[in-house]
């Protein structure tokens, strides 16, 4: 089993101590070294080449966003997990711009901890849940789906089946046997399809279909 090492770096001695006696019920991870601030954790990396960094977001003499940032220009295997105080957009954005894995509140790592290392360490992303609330709500204010969802709702259930049939290369027969309903009544459906989302083409139907989630691409 691999023993993945980690350094930890957090101005609070105390905290660094309960982190350490956590991680010493896990035998697959190893703290190999403990930095107070940002700039001994920088020099403890180059020296340790560890796998993981646990990295405190407000450190003195050199941060933890610094920190991870100059960590992910120079040593691009070395994942880091961020703890935080702070449930704020911006921080959170700005510590996902540089390059960490993981970002979790202090008030909970000790639940959470073991479970980011254990995503991270095979490339995934762990988040705190009140994290997960935050990124998710940033994500609908810079990609709004109002005007989306709207032309969405303004098709029925029989439009959208005949979206996906028509996506799928079903033709006007094909699709009229899978929904009992006549070759016109087809035609008019995929008209007005056509019509509501202003698509031109079957193309452009199937397009949109897969981009909306209808049908998965093939490629």
């Amino acid at each position: 089993m691999k023993k993945y090492k980690i350094i930890l770096a957090d101005d609070h001695q105390m905290f660094r101590n309960g982190i350490i006696n956590l991680l010493g019920e896990h035998e697959d991870f190893e703290v190999v070294g403990e930095a107070s601030n940002g700039r001994e954790a920088l020099g403890m990396v180059d020296e340790l080449s560890p796998d993981i960094i646990i990295v405190d977001i407000g450190m003195p003499i050199l941060n933890g966003l610094e920190t991870v940032r100059q960590i992910s220009a120079h040593h691009e295997n070395v994942r880091a997990i961020m703890l935080s105080m702070y449930i704020n957009d911006e921080y959170v954005k700005q510590a996902l711009l540089a390059g960490v894995y993981g970002y979790i509140l202090k008030e909970s790592a000790f639940e959470e901890l073991v479970w980011a290392l254990k995503a991270v360490v095979k490339g995934e992303h762990f988040l705190s849940p009140a994290v997960c609330s935050i990124v998710v709500k940033e994500y609908l204010k810079k990609y709004p789906g109002k005007a989306q969802k709207v032309a969405l709702d303004n098709l029925t259930a029989r439009e959208r089946e005949v979206i996906q049939l028509v996506a799928e290369g079903k033709s006007t027969r094909e699709i009229s046997k899978i929904l009992y309903i006549s070759p016109k009544t087809v035609e008019a459906h995929r008209s007005n399809i056509s019509n509501k989302l202003k698509l031109k083409s079957y193309e452009e139907i199937k397009e949109y279909a897969i981009k909306k989630g209808y049908i998965i691409s093939a490629k």
